[in-house]
């Protein structure tokens, strides 16, 4: 768990609302769980800033905004939420022990990082090997795959 009030000094934002826990974190309204903090990114086709009263809906813990909006949880405004989440993702990753493997180059990532992740399987155990899902190779898929790192990883594939 973390409070809102540590995203905001992290993302170097600016929290208006009451402090909060939480405990994940969310870019899409259809899988956010009750609890979360949601990151409303900017995209050439997409705002999610559009989809933030549905994140409250849904239990949001607060949001993460560019701009503000009108809704009844905590929001934390930032300059870009997609630096927010790097941010984030970076400091998250800081206090982590786990060893990082970053899988690069212009053809065969996502086979090469199945191939390591499952030699890591072997090595560490099922449970102790964290891998970025699919092709998320990107720059929304790497922070939240960073985002998702425990104590009990001693590896993140990525």
């Amino acid at each position: 768990m973390m409070a809102l009030s540590e995203l905001s000094e992290v993302v170097k934002g600016q929290l208006q609302g009451e402090d909060a826990t939480f405990a994940a974190v969310s870019t899409d309204t259809r899988t956010i769980n009750p609890g979360d903090v949601f990151f409303a990114l900017r995209g050439e086709r997409f705002n999610a800033a559009d989809f933030v009263a549905q994140a409250a809906e849904k239990g949001a813990a607060g949001v993460v905004v560019d701009a503000p909006v009108d809704i009844p949880v905590p929001q934390i405004q930032v300059a870009d939420t997609r630096i927010a989440l790097a941010d984030f993702a970076r400091a998250w990753r800081a206090q982590s022990d786990s060893k990082l493997i970053g899988i690069t180059g212009s053809n065969g990532k996502t086979t090469v990082k199945e191939l390591t992740a499952a030699i890591c399987r072997v090595a560490f155990g099922e449970d102790r090997v964290l891998a970025t899902q699919g092709n998320l190779n990107n720059d929304i898929g790497l922070p939240l795959t960073l985002l998702n790192l425990r104590d009990n990883h001693a590896v993140a594939v990525v």
